[in-house]
């Protein structure tokens, strides 16, 4: 589970939220970081925020509606 937690860590160091109408979309993919197997139904969600999304088949996840930060 730690690793799932780190590996979910990671993909939001190395995406970016984009803006769209003053709000954002933050979509990626949870591997485990020793297999490089994608997580199923890992979950993932922004902290301090009610927004999350669970990841899918392929291990994908997006979460919409973004608000823009400072």
């Amino acid at each position: 589970m730690k690793k799932s937690l780190y590996s979910v860590i990671l993909i939001f160091m190395l995406f970016a939220v984009s803006s769209v109408y003053s709000q954002g979309v933050l979509k990626g993919v949870v591997s485990d970081s020793t297999t490089n197997e994608t997580l199923v139904g890992g979950n993932v969600f922004l902290l301090n925020t009610a927004l999350g999304s669970a990841t899918n088949l392929e291990g994908e996840y997006r979460i919409n509606r973004i608000p823009a930060g400072n």
